[in-house]
């Protein structure tokens, strides 16, 4: 006569080998979000020891544009004037803004960066979390754990060293946005 150890009317082993693999996979869905938290914290903490706090070679070629305004005001002209063949108008707006309210403070655009940034991850990370069809799924954990790493890897710092590049960085905060608005709204009939 055999004796099987039994738990809830199967057999040890094989409650043992489900339990295993429930500890494996929880263990790896929490090792992917410990991952991908470690390095978006790492990422702010590198991007605030190594900021650059004097202006760089773009926000040089403003102060032909600052003389401008301060001899003849600032006029939508100036705002929407070229420079290297763009149209710059939300940059000299922000960075109106970043002199007028915070005496040119580059620190305020680079934490206005990184909050960017935190609300597009966000945005990203609750769109996945409340999908019904990934709920408690592994892909789940990876799409939301990978959108993190992806957007605080280090290629993403010089995004947030320099203030200028908050431009990029509000581009892609808008976008997502505006995607994740349009994909919640309910459908136009």
């Amino acid at each position: 006569m055999s004796h099987h150890l039994r738990a809830r009317g199967r057999p040890f082993s094989s409650v043992s080998s489900e339990a295993f693999r429930q500890i494996a996979v929880r263990s790896l869905h929490l090792a992917l979000w410990i991952g991908a938290l470690a390095l978006a914290f790492s990422m702010v903490r590198y991007t605030m020891a190594a900021r650059l706090i004097v202006p760089f070679a773009d926000e040089w070629a403003f102060l032909d544009w600052y003389r401008g305004a301060a001899e003849h005001g600032v006029t939508f002209d100036g705002l929407w004037a070229l420079d290297a063949g763009h149209r710059l108008l939300i940059p000299r707006l922000v960075f109106l803004a970043r002199d007028a309210w915070f005496g040119g403070n580059p620190l305020i655009l680079v934490v206005a960066s990184l909050l960017l940034q935190a609300g597009a991850i966000g945005v990203i990370v609750a769109v996945v979390l409340r999908e019904p069809c990934l709920k408690g799924t592994m892909l789940q954990t990876v799409l939301a754990a990978s959108t993190i790493a992806l957007l605080t890897w280090t290629v993403q710092l010089q995004n947030f060293h320099w203030s200028l590049q908050i431009i990029y960085v509000l581009a892609g905060f808008l976008s997502v946005a505006a995607i994740a608005l349009i994909a919640a709204s309910p459908p136009i009939a």
